[in-house]
């Protein structure tokens, strides 16, 4: 997971954390160094609800030439069951510490974004680590979906690596043909 610096949001991050005692310049000290920590110790992994916008292929998966990867988020023992939703909001958060675990706080912080992403329809795995690795079992892989313009390549590649996998579900991104919009069709 990529530490939250990295991510494409200039807002990802910001927050306004109210003071516990505004006057006392050391808690002044320990409140910015906080908002500091917050930012430079914490990863997002970020998922989509949404398989098919033009925006997200255009976006995250090179031009429409990447694929798409489903999991599945039943299984208790995966880094997917602690999946979250993002919430869309007009605000900037306002974090109150108030005795709660950095946990609860960094998932106040990295949960809220503007509206203006809401066509991603987000949900993240967030970890209060600043890079964090978490292997992927196969069996929390569901289904992949090559791009509109994956490269032959590209596409035997992903073909290949799920010969050894029966359980995940190959689909193929395709244009419409009468209106705006893509396609999921299955391939195996």
């Amino acid at each position: 997971m990529p530490n939250v610096l990295a991510l494409n949001d200039p807002f990802e991050g910001i927050f306004k954390l109210v003071l516990e005692d505004i006057n006392n310049p050391l808690t002044q000290y320990a409140n910015q160094r906080y908002y500091r920590n917050i930012n430079n110790l914490s990863s997002v992994f970020s998922l989509s609800e949404v398989d098919y916008n033009i925006l997200m292929w255009a976006h995250y998966a090179d031009n429409h030439k990447g694929i798409c990867i489903e999991f599945s988020t039943n299984n208790p023992n995966s880094i997917f069951h602690t999946i979250k939703q993002v919430q869309y909001s007009e605000n900037i958060p306002i974090v109150h510490r108030n005795n709660r675990s950095d946990k609860e706080l960094v998932d106040e912080i990295f949960l809220n974004k503007t509206r203006d992403w809401d066509y991603e329809k987000e949900w993240r795995i967030i970890s209060s680590k600043s890079f964090y690795y978490e292997p992927i079992s196969e069996f929390d892989i569901t289904g992949v979906i090559l791009g509109e313009r994956i490269s032959a390549v590209d596409e035997e590649w992903v073909l290949d690596w799920l010969s050894d996998y029966s359980h995940i579900k190959l689909y193929k991104c395709r244009m419409s043909k009468d209106s705006y919009k893509m396609n999921i069709d299955k391939v195996k």
